[in-house]
């Protein structure tokens, strides 16, 4: 484009017309708004291109984040549900059947699983 403009302000220079040096000097105008709007939005392209990358970067760490705690989420309701069928289990059949007895394992695995004088 510079070229072409280059080539608008000889012509406006040598031409002796009014109404054709103001036609040229409008157009020289246009090309140099495109070009200014032409770069407006090659830049604005780069930063939204950037700015997707950083976007989808942080995407994929929430994603590997939420995908830890889910795995921390599932091991703490899988104890939790543990230790819940152990209560069941001595409220439905007390000691006399065996749950929470010293040295059943079951007992002391569930209801007192830090307890390490049991």
């Amino acid at each position: 484009m510079p070229r072409t403009i280059e080539e608008l302000d000889k012509l406006i220079e040598t031409s002796d017309d009014a109404a054709q040096v103001e036609l040229l000097t409008r157009m020289k105008n246009k090309i140099v708004q495109r070009d200014a709007a032409v770069e407006k939005i090659n830049a604005f392209r780069a930063e939204f291109e950037k700015s997707c990358g950083l976007f989808y970067e942080a995407l994929e760490a929430v994603s590997t984040a939420d995908d830890y705690s889910s795995e921390v989420d599932a091991r703490i309701a899988k104890s939790i549900d543990e230790h819940l069928r152990a209560a069941d289990m001595l409220c439905r059949f007390g000691n006399e059947h065996g749950f929470g007895i010293a040295g059943d394992g079951f007992g002391e695995k569930h209801l007192f699983p830090d307890n390490d004088d049991y």
